[in-house]
């Protein structure tokens, strides 16, 4: 029995032992490891055991300084082999230090040395049963006079591929990957990806530090990532051993439809047709926040076709708002009533935002809806205005919507286009969009091109009726298995608010009264502190990506300075005009190390911002220098 018991764990064992995997990287550098003291300092390929699934261990041989030519000379190549295990992958990146005609220890022609010792490894990788790997280098980030990237690496990437192809190898071309990222971000963005560092930034690095070659650890992270996702996309062997990178999306304009049910609502209909209590939210702007207009009609519509149901509604619309700040309020407005349904309306306001940001808020909502339930149904609503309409007469959607119709796609969300059945009766006559009455029998739709009216609005929920009527056979769907893979990288499904606290305020400072001018916003915003005097500060700590201050801009505001970890930028003014204010997501830090905790300090100035007065608004209205701050967003933790 005891040998019995034995060969079963022999067995296993070695079988377990026989599946593992290892992937050995040869390269210079740029995929090297670093140490704390090389910190922030990171190779490309010293992350990508963070994206390896379970018996999968990288082995990182890269080494700074080193070439096809000396990585053998010194005994590296010769180790690399002696470890290496019939089926384990070897990553070959080499071109930086070959290409130096000044060092011969490390120089190796392209179009000779270079390809010979590359075709090389190949043969030799193979000859133990291996799998080889090449990689084109990681561009430099160095850009000529007129803002254009160089081509610094010459003719070895070429070279490089020319190997692929003759020796049949795959074949991860990060040199055009990197220089297409570098290129979009620009001279002054693209210099975060490197090691790029101002004096006090880095205590590695007291005197600052200037590197256009070596990364950063967000810039070997986003590397990182594109070797995986480029091999996930080619369908390689190798993509298979690292959980699934979700590639990034392409923003594609298609033809418009009035409805597009995909996976339907069926776990909201089973709850109204049983006659439950169902409970719906609404997240919006102002178009879903008035009164009279489509939200409050949709529910009682809901109401009147199921009567046995009871309706609760979730009032989550604000005037002025998009999905910028929507994905940041979803815990407080929306997910703590436990929604049945979400109908989400931000085509109209989303207007500022690119593709990208639309993607990365709405993943954000939809993921956070579905983390909370599973069984939560979300329709996505878009609405019209009178810049829209030429549009949507030529059959289109408008550049929001067609974002936002991409992640419906990936994520089977249904939608509804307001705007087909407005235009439809605008070009027949049967309506006006915009005016101040209509004649008898002809619908008056706004009074200000933007927001509809009563009737305008009926449109809307005639709309609605007809969607929930054509999806009346949808079948509950459990939508956990859809967050296995994401639509686009840093989505904001983290998005959370914190309070700004009394112990974060220096300076005076004080609470500002429901009842007072600004007020009403202690409704979304819980409490806000308001101060006039100069020099007084919001001090907090965070872990995140980035950090924004939930505030509101206002005709007497005053501006601010904002000082991220030592480094102080502003003034930044905080005033909306001409005679209004609204909720705004100030960025305060962007585009930080997730990693480290950053000291935010933001300073209200004595200057006086530029402020364009209406004459029809009392002079007051205007004076003073105030700033209004509720809470702070991040997707990472405030750090007491």
């Amino acid at each position: 029995m005891k040998h019995f018991v034995l060969s079963i764990f022999t067995f296993v064992f070695l079988t377990a032992a026989a599946s593992a995997q290892t992937i050995f990287v040869a390269g210079d550098s740029t995929a090297a490891p670093y140490g704390p003291k090389q910190a922030p300092m990171t190779g490309w390929a010293q992350v990508l055991d963070e994206f390896t699934v379970d018996g999968v261990t990288v082995k990182d041989r890269a080494v700074g300084g080193r070439s096809t030519k000396s990585f053998r000379a010194e005994g590296r190549w010769d180790r690399l082999l002696n470890d290496l295990k019939p089926g384990d992958f070897v990553v070959i990146q080499f071109g930086h230090n070959d290409q130096k005609e000044y060092s011969p220890a490390v120089y190796a022609p392209a179009h000779t040395d270079f390809k010979a010792n590359l075709t090389r490894f190949v043969q030799e990788v193979r000859e133990k049963g291996g799998k080889p790997v090449l990689a084109t280098s990681v561009t430099r980030r160095i850009f000529d006079a007129e803002g254009k990237l160089t081509f610094s690496l010459k003719e070895y990437p070429e070279c490089l591929r020319e190997v692929a192809r003759e020796t049949q190898t795959p074949l991860v071309d990060l040199y055009v990957l990197t220089r297409a990222w570098v290129e979009a971000a620009g001279p002054e963005k693209s210099a975060g990806f490197y090691t790029n560092l101002e004096p006090g930034e880095s205590p590695n690095y007291p005197n600052g530090n200037r590197d256009n070659s070596h990364f950063q650890r967000k810039g070997a992270l986003a590397v990182a990532e594109m070797f995986i996702r480029d091999a996930q996309r080619q369908g390689l062997e190798i993509g298979k051993l690292f959980k699934p990178v979700c590639q990034t999306p392409v923003y594609q304009p298609r033809p418009a439809s009035e409805f597009t049910p995909r996976d339907g609502i069926g776990n909201v209909l089973a709850k109204l047709n049983a006659g439950e209590d169902v409970n719906v939210a609404y997240l919006g702007g102002s178009i879903t926040q008035t009164g009279d207009g489509w939200r409050p009609q949709t529910t009682a519509m809901l109401q009147r076709v199921w009567p046995d149901a009871k309706i609760h509604e979730i009032h989550a619309a604000i005037g002025a708002t998009g999905s910028e700040i929507g994905v940041y309020r979803m815990d407080r407005d929306v997910l703590q009533y436990k929604p049945d349904l979400l109908f989400v309306e931000f085509a109209v306001n989303d207007g500022g935002c690119t593709p990208e940001n639309i993607w990365k808020q709405f993943e954000g909502i939809i993921r956070k809806t579905w983390r909370a339930n599973p069984q939560t149904d979300i329709v996505f609503c878009y609405t019209i205005v009178s810049g829209m309409v030429d549009g949507c007469r030529k059959g289109e959607y408008p550049p929001t919507a067609n974002a936002m119709e991409q992640i419906a796609d990936f994520y089977g969300i249904p939608s509804i286009n307001f705007g087909p059945r407005v235009v439809k009766m605008l070009d027949e006559g049967k309506l006006i969009f915009k005016a101040d009455s209509a004649p008898e029998g002809v619908v008056l739709f706004s009074r200000d091109g933007t927001h509809p009216i009563a009737s305008g609005s009926a449109l809307y929920t005639a709309d609605v009726e007809r969607a929930f009527a054509a999806m009346k056979d949808s079948k509950p769907v459990d939508h956990s298995a859809k967050l296995e893979k994401t639509f686009i990288a840093g989505n904001l499904e983290n998005a959370k608010l914190f309070p700004i606290k009394r112990e974060m305020l220096s300076g005076k400072w004080r609470v500002l009264d429901p009842s007072e001018r600004y007020g009403y916003y202690t409704h979304w915003l819980d409490q806000v502190w308001e101060t006039s005097t100069p020099g007084s500060r919001l001090e907090f700590k965070f872990r995140g990506t980035h950090a924004k201050i939930y505030d509101i801009p206002a005709t007497n505001g005053g501006q601010i300075f904002v000082t991220v970890d030592g480094v102080k930028t502003g003034p930044f003014p905080r005033v909306h005009t001409p005679w209004w204010s609204r909720l705004y997501a100030f960025p305060a830090a962007m585009d930080v190390d997730p990693e480290k905790v950053h000291t935010v300090v933001i300073e209200l100035d004595s200057g006086v911002p530029e402020k364009q007065k209406d004459p029809s608004v009392k002079p007051e209205f205007y004076d003073g220098i105030r700033w209004l701050a509720g809470q702070i967003m991040t997707d990472g933790e405030v750090v007491e």
